[in-house]
């Protein structure tokens, strides 16, 4: 597990989380990431702890999608494969 990534029993849908369909452009991620961010930040929400935790995921997500390998990683874990057969490309890290 990488330090300051949250654990859970079941992995995030991290494309979900950021309101994206599967493979998204990096132009998509990065617009949904900051819309997202903005709307749970904690400056933003006073004391509410669960949009705390949400920001959280907003940005755990966006570190997963906008890092190739950690991106395949993640799609590996959540599919269960050892090997993906998709093109992993599209989101590339800036």
């Amino acid at each position: 597990l990488t330090p300051g990534m949250m654990t859970s029993i079941a992995e995030p849908d991290y494309w979900a989380l950021l309101g994206l369909d599967p493979g998204s452009d990096a132009d998509s991620l990065k617009s949904a990431f900051r819309r997202e961010a903005r709307k749970w930040h904690p400056d933003l929400n006073g004391n509410d702890r669960q949009a705390e935790e949400r920001f959280k995921l907003v940005n755990e997500a966006y570190a997963v999608l906008s890092d190739h390998d950690k991106r395949v990683a993640w799609e590996r874990r959540r599919t269960g494969h050892s090997r993906s057969h998709r093109d992993h490309r599209s989101v590339q890290s800036e």
